[in-house]
Protein backbone atom coordinates (compact mmCIF):
# COMPACT_ATOMS: atom_id res chain seq x y z
CA UNK A 1 0.00 0.00 0.00
CA UNK A 2 1.44 3.44 -0.99
CA UNK A 3 1.40 5.60 1.73
CA UNK A 4 -0.71 8.74 1.37
CA UNK A 5 -0.82 11.28 -1.18
CA UNK A 6 -0.21 15.04 0.14
CA UNK A 7 -2.77 17.75 -0.04
CA UNK A 8 -4.00 18.02 -3.73
CA UNK A 9 -1.85 15.76 -5.30
CA UNK A 10 -5.35 13.90 -5.83
CA UNK A 11 -6.12 16.22 -7.95
CA UNK A 12 -3.27 16.47 -10.00
CA UNK A 13 -3.25 12.62 -10.30
CA UNK A 14 -7.41 12.67 -11.63
CA UNK A 15 -6.45 15.48 -14.19
CA UNK A 16 -3.41 13.37 -15.66
CA UNK A 17 -5.31 9.96 -15.62
CA UNK A 18 -8.09 12.10 -17.54
CA UNK A 19 -5.36 13.66 -20.14
CA UNK A 20 -4.16 10.35 -20.42
CA UNK A 21 -7.25 8.88 -21.35
CA UNK A 22 -7.94 11.61 -23.55
CA UNK A 23 -5.19 10.66 -25.61
CA UNK A 24 -5.74 7.47 -25.44
CA UNK A 25 -9.49 7.74 -26.80
CA UNK A 26 -7.40 10.03 -29.81
CA UNK A 27 -4.43 7.64 -30.70
CA UNK A 28 -7.89 5.11 -31.38
CA UNK A 29 -9.96 7.12 -33.69
CA UNK A 30 -6.68 8.15 -35.44
CA UNK A 31 -5.73 4.73 -35.97
CA UNK A 32 -9.23 3.87 -36.74
CA UNK A 33 -9.03 6.39 -39.60
CA UNK A 34 -6.12 4.98 -40.97
CA UNK A 35 -7.16 1.86 -41.21
CA UNK A 36 -10.28 3.05 -42.88
CA UNK A 37 -8.36 4.64 -45.39
CA UNK A 38 -5.81 2.09 -45.93
CA UNK A 39 -8.87 -0.71 -45.94
CA UNK A 40 -9.96 0.06 -48.79
CA UNK A 41 -6.72 -0.17 -50.92
CA UNK A 42 -5.57 -3.55 -49.66
CA UNK A 43 -7.19 -7.26 -48.35
CA UNK A 44 -8.15 -6.74 -44.84
CA UNK A 45 -6.54 -10.22 -43.72
CA UNK A 46 -3.55 -8.62 -45.06
CA UNK A 47 -3.96 -5.10 -43.03
CA UNK A 48 -4.11 -7.27 -39.71
CA UNK A 49 -0.99 -8.98 -40.47
CA UNK A 50 1.05 -6.35 -41.41
CA UNK A 51 -0.27 -4.68 -38.69
CA UNK A 52 -0.49 -7.06 -36.32
CA UNK A 53 3.48 -8.05 -36.77
CA UNK A 54 4.13 -4.65 -36.22
CA UNK A 55 2.09 -4.07 -33.18
CA UNK A 56 3.72 -7.63 -31.58
CA UNK A 57 7.24 -6.36 -32.35
CA UNK A 58 6.33 -3.05 -30.51
CA UNK A 59 4.75 -4.08 -27.66
CA UNK A 60 6.97 -7.02 -27.46
CA UNK A 61 10.27 -4.66 -26.97
CA UNK A 62 7.97 -2.28 -24.38
CA UNK A 63 7.30 -5.52 -22.28
CA UNK A 64 11.10 -6.71 -22.37
CA UNK A 65 11.68 -3.08 -21.68
CA UNK A 66 9.14 -2.92 -18.33
CA UNK A 67 10.68 -6.72 -17.58
CA UNK A 68 7.65 -8.49 -17.89
CA UNK A 69 7.97 -10.76 -21.02
CA UNK A 70 9.07 -13.41 -18.57
CA UNK A 71 5.83 -13.33 -17.60
CA UNK A 72 5.08 -14.34 -21.24
CA UNK A 73 3.61 -18.22 -20.01
CA UNK A 74 0.74 -16.21 -18.83
CA UNK A 75 -0.74 -15.34 -22.54
CA UNK A 76 -1.46 -19.07 -22.72
CA UNK A 77 -3.80 -19.19 -19.29
CA UNK A 78 -7.65 -19.23 -19.85
CA UNK A 79 -8.63 -15.94 -19.39
CA UNK A 80 -6.02 -13.65 -20.56
CA UNK A 81 -6.75 -16.09 -24.03
CA UNK A 82 -10.83 -15.98 -23.90
CA UNK A 83 -9.97 -12.23 -23.77
CA UNK A 84 -7.78 -12.22 -26.64
CA UNK A 85 -10.06 -14.41 -28.85
CA UNK A 86 -13.29 -11.79 -27.73
CA UNK A 87 -10.57 -9.11 -29.36
CA UNK A 88 -10.28 -11.47 -31.78
CA UNK A 89 -13.85 -11.22 -32.58
CA UNK A 90 -14.30 -7.87 -31.95
CA UNK A 91 -11.49 -6.59 -34.59
CA UNK A 92 -13.40 -8.63 -37.54
CA UNK A 93 -16.38 -7.23 -36.78
CA UNK A 94 -15.73 -3.66 -36.14
CA UNK A 95 -13.34 -3.42 -39.08
CA UNK A 96 -15.99 -4.67 -41.41
CA UNK A 97 -18.09 -1.69 -39.89
CA UNK A 98 -15.42 0.76 -39.91
CA UNK A 99 -14.82 -0.09 -43.52
CA UNK A 100 -18.77 0.42 -44.74
CA UNK A 101 -20.07 3.13 -41.88
CA UNK A 102 -19.28 6.88 -41.13
CA UNK A 103 -16.29 6.74 -38.03
CA UNK A 104 -18.69 8.31 -35.77
CA UNK A 105 -21.24 5.49 -36.24
CA UNK A 106 -19.04 2.41 -36.14
CA UNK A 107 -17.32 3.89 -32.78
CA UNK A 108 -20.42 5.51 -30.93
CA UNK A 109 -22.26 2.11 -30.80
CA UNK A 110 -19.00 0.32 -29.18
CA UNK A 111 -19.95 3.28 -26.28
CA UNK A 112 -22.79 1.07 -25.00
CA UNK A 113 -20.61 -1.31 -24.24
CA UNK A 114 -21.01 -0.63 -20.31
CA UNK A 115 -24.56 -1.28 -20.27
CA UNK A 116 -24.11 -4.44 -22.42
CA UNK A 117 -21.51 -5.52 -19.55
CA UNK A 118 -24.35 -4.11 -17.03
CA UNK A 119 -26.68 -6.91 -18.38
CA UNK A 120 -24.16 -9.35 -18.27
CA UNK A 121 -22.27 -9.47 -15.23
CA UNK A 122 -26.41 -9.32 -13.57
CA UNK A 123 -26.45 -12.59 -15.58
CA UNK A 124 -23.78 -14.69 -15.33
CA UNK A 125 -21.73 -12.58 -12.79
CA UNK A 126 -24.37 -12.23 -10.58
CA UNK A 127 -24.03 -8.62 -10.13
CA UNK A 128 -26.84 -6.64 -8.48
CA UNK A 129 -27.67 -3.39 -10.19
CA UNK A 130 -30.15 -1.07 -9.16
CA UNK A 131 -32.84 0.81 -10.94
CA UNK A 132 -31.10 3.62 -11.84
CA UNK A 133 -28.23 1.93 -14.10
CA UNK A 134 -30.48 -0.37 -15.29
CA UNK A 135 -32.79 3.45 -16.34
CA UNK A 136 -29.27 4.21 -18.10
CA UNK A 137 -28.89 0.73 -19.54
CA UNK A 138 -32.36 0.98 -21.28
CA UNK A 139 -31.56 4.47 -22.29
CA UNK A 140 -28.14 3.42 -24.02
CA UNK A 141 -29.89 0.75 -26.16
CA UNK A 142 -32.09 3.18 -27.32
CA UNK A 143 -29.53 5.49 -28.19
CA UNK A 144 -28.08 2.67 -30.06
CA UNK A 145 -31.22 1.78 -31.59
CA UNK A 146 -31.05 5.56 -33.03
CA UNK A 147 -28.02 5.01 -34.45
CA UNK A 148 -28.46 1.59 -36.46
CA UNK A 149 -31.98 2.30 -37.47
CA UNK A 150 -33.14 -0.94 -37.73
CA UNK A 151 -35.47 -0.68 -40.55
CA UNK A 152 -34.15 2.38 -42.22
CA UNK A 153 -33.16 2.43 -45.85
CA UNK A 154 -28.94 2.70 -45.03
CA UNK A 155 -29.69 -0.04 -42.46
CA UNK A 156 -27.66 -3.25 -43.95
CA UNK A 157 -25.24 -6.05 -43.00
CA UNK A 158 -22.46 -3.53 -41.91
CA UNK A 159 -24.23 -2.52 -39.48
CA UNK A 160 -24.96 -5.50 -37.70
CA UNK A 161 -21.12 -6.15 -37.62
CA UNK A 162 -21.33 -2.70 -35.45
CA UNK A 163 -23.98 -4.42 -33.07
CA UNK A 164 -21.92 -7.90 -33.24
CA UNK A 165 -18.83 -6.11 -32.66
CA UNK A 166 -20.65 -4.13 -29.34
CA UNK A 167 -21.42 -7.38 -27.74
CA UNK A 168 -18.03 -9.33 -28.58
CA UNK A 169 -16.27 -6.29 -26.80
CA UNK A 170 -18.72 -6.84 -23.89
CA UNK A 171 -18.03 -10.44 -23.72
CA UNK A 172 -13.90 -9.35 -23.66
CA UNK A 173 -14.49 -6.95 -20.61
CA UNK A 174 -16.38 -9.59 -18.85
CA UNK A 175 -13.27 -11.54 -19.32
CA UNK A 176 -10.86 -9.25 -18.37
CA UNK A 177 -12.78 -8.97 -14.82
CA UNK A 178 -11.40 -13.09 -14.56
CA UNK A 179 -7.53 -11.70 -15.28
CA UNK A 180 -5.60 -12.18 -12.02
CA UNK A 181 -4.08 -8.87 -11.03
CA UNK A 182 -0.41 -10.11 -11.15
CA UNK A 183 -0.81 -10.65 -14.86
CA UNK A 184 1.18 -7.52 -16.11
CA UNK A 185 -1.16 -5.04 -18.74
CA UNK A 186 1.46 -5.25 -21.63
CA UNK A 187 1.46 -8.73 -21.29
CA UNK A 188 -2.52 -8.94 -22.23
CA UNK A 189 -1.87 -6.18 -24.55
CA UNK A 190 0.89 -8.75 -26.48
CA UNK A 191 -1.84 -11.49 -26.02
CA UNK A 192 -4.09 -9.73 -28.38
CA UNK A 193 -1.48 -8.84 -30.36
CA UNK A 194 -0.35 -12.14 -31.63
CA UNK A 195 -3.72 -13.76 -31.32
CA UNK A 196 -5.25 -10.96 -33.52
CA UNK A 197 -2.06 -11.25 -35.66
CA UNK A 198 -2.60 -14.98 -36.33
CA UNK A 199 -6.59 -14.61 -37.23
CA UNK A 200 -5.68 -12.05 -39.71
CA UNK A 201 -2.82 -14.99 -41.05
CA UNK A 202 -6.37 -17.22 -41.37
CA UNK A 203 -8.10 -14.60 -43.31
CA UNK A 204 -5.44 -13.74 -45.75
CA UNK A 205 -5.53 -17.39 -46.66
CA UNK A 206 -9.12 -17.00 -47.61
CA UNK A 207 -9.08 -13.09 -48.47
CA UNK A 208 -6.05 -13.35 -51.11
CA UNK A 209 -2.52 -11.02 -50.45
CA UNK A 210 -1.17 -7.93 -52.61
CA UNK A 211 2.22 -6.31 -53.16
CA UNK A 212 2.70 -3.79 -50.64
CA UNK A 213 2.83 -0.41 -51.94
CA UNK A 214 5.58 1.78 -49.62
CA UNK A 215 2.34 4.10 -48.78
CA UNK A 216 0.76 1.06 -47.56
CA UNK A 217 3.35 -0.02 -45.51
CA UNK A 218 4.35 3.67 -43.87
CA UNK A 219 -0.02 3.97 -43.39
CA UNK A 220 -0.20 0.72 -41.59
CA UNK A 221 3.75 1.46 -39.89
CA UNK A 222 2.12 4.70 -38.45
CA UNK A 223 -1.20 2.99 -37.50
CA UNK A 224 1.02 -0.19 -35.24
CA UNK A 225 2.64 2.71 -33.74
CA UNK A 226 -0.09 4.46 -32.57
CA UNK A 227 -1.96 1.83 -31.43
CA UNK A 228 0.99 1.07 -29.52
CA UNK A 229 0.66 4.48 -28.02
CA UNK A 230 -2.85 4.15 -27.17
CA UNK A 231 -2.28 0.69 -24.79
CA UNK A 232 0.56 2.77 -23.64
CA UNK A 233 -1.94 5.70 -22.45
CA UNK A 234 -4.32 3.43 -21.00
CA UNK A 235 -2.29 1.61 -18.54
CA UNK A 236 -0.67 5.20 -17.86
CA UNK A 237 -4.52 5.92 -17.15
CA UNK A 238 -4.78 3.01 -14.68
CA UNK A 239 -1.51 4.22 -13.23
CA UNK A 240 -2.06 8.04 -12.63
CA UNK A 241 -5.27 7.46 -10.36
CA UNK A 242 -8.85 5.17 -10.43
CA UNK A 243 -9.89 4.05 -13.86
CA UNK A 244 -13.73 5.00 -12.44
CA UNK A 245 -12.65 8.38 -12.21
CA UNK A 246 -11.16 9.18 -15.76
CA UNK A 247 -14.09 6.64 -17.28
CA UNK A 248 -16.53 9.90 -18.80
CA UNK A 249 -13.15 10.64 -20.38
CA UNK A 250 -13.94 7.47 -22.55
CA UNK A 251 -16.60 9.55 -24.23
CA UNK A 252 -14.35 12.36 -25.90
CA UNK A 253 -13.86 9.64 -28.62
CA UNK A 254 -17.16 10.88 -29.56
CA UNK A 255 -15.28 13.96 -30.60
CA UNK A 256 -12.48 12.83 -32.31
CA UNK A 257 -14.45 10.58 -34.19
CA UNK A 258 -17.44 12.81 -35.94
CA UNK A 259 -14.13 15.49 -36.40
CA UNK A 260 -11.66 12.66 -38.42
CA UNK A 261 -14.70 11.68 -39.89
CA UNK A 262 -16.12 15.35 -41.03
CA UNK A 263 -12.22 16.15 -41.83
CA UNK A 264 -10.90 13.27 -43.53
CA UNK A 265 -13.65 11.08 -45.18
CA UNK A 266 -16.38 14.28 -45.29
CA UNK A 267 -19.02 12.03 -43.04
CA UNK A 268 -21.21 13.40 -40.78
CA UNK A 269 -23.54 11.62 -38.78
CA UNK A 270 -27.31 12.46 -39.50
CA UNK A 271 -29.84 13.94 -37.36
CA UNK A 272 -31.09 10.37 -35.70
CA UNK A 273 -27.46 9.51 -35.00
CA UNK A 274 -26.02 12.75 -33.13
CA UNK A 275 -29.43 12.06 -31.06
CA UNK A 276 -28.73 8.66 -30.47
CA UNK A 277 -24.55 9.76 -29.88
CA UNK A 278 -26.16 12.43 -27.49
CA UNK A 279 -28.45 9.77 -25.27
CA UNK A 280 -25.47 6.91 -25.55
CA UNK A 281 -23.35 9.55 -23.74
CA UNK A 282 -25.82 11.20 -21.13
CA UNK A 283 -26.65 7.26 -19.85
CA UNK A 284 -23.22 6.19 -20.04
CA UNK A 285 -22.26 9.07 -17.94
CA UNK A 286 -24.67 8.85 -15.13
CA UNK A 287 -24.19 4.79 -15.05
CA UNK A 288 -20.61 5.68 -14.58
CA UNK A 289 -20.78 8.64 -12.20
CA UNK A 290 -23.38 6.33 -9.98
CA UNK A 291 -21.11 3.04 -9.90
CA UNK A 292 -18.33 5.31 -8.66
CA UNK A 293 -20.81 6.84 -6.33
CA UNK A 294 -21.93 3.30 -4.62
CA UNK A 295 -18.01 2.33 -4.96
CA UNK A 296 -17.14 5.31 -3.15
CA UNK A 297 -19.67 4.12 -0.08
CA UNK A 298 -18.14 1.11 0.53
CA UNK A 299 -20.62 -1.10 -1.89
CA UNK A 300 -19.35 -4.25 -3.26
CA UNK A 301 -20.88 -4.08 -6.74
CA UNK A 302 -19.72 -7.34 -8.12
CA UNK A 303 -21.04 -10.33 -6.03
CA UNK A 304 -19.81 -13.66 -8.38
CA UNK A 305 -21.48 -16.53 -8.30
CA UNK A 306 -18.76 -20.06 -7.96
CA UNK A 307 -21.78 -21.22 -10.53
CA UNK A 308 -19.44 -19.03 -13.06
CA UNK A 309 -15.91 -19.12 -11.76
CA UNK A 310 -13.37 -20.15 -14.49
Amino acid sequence: MTSPSPAGSGQNDVFRGSLYMALAMLSFIANDAIIKHVGQTMPTGQLLVVRGVLVTIIIGAVCWAQGVLRSYTLIASRPVMLRAASDLVTTILFINALLNLPLANANTVLLAAPFVVIVLATVFLGERVGWRRLSAVSAGFVGVLMIVRPGAADFNLYTLFAVGALFSVSLRDIFTRRIPANVPSMIIALANAVVVTAGGLVWAAFDGWIALSLHQFAMLAASAVILAAAYSFMVLTIRACDVSATAPMRYTVVIWSILFGYVFFDELPGASAFAGIALIVISGTYALAREARLRKRGKNLTHISKKYRW
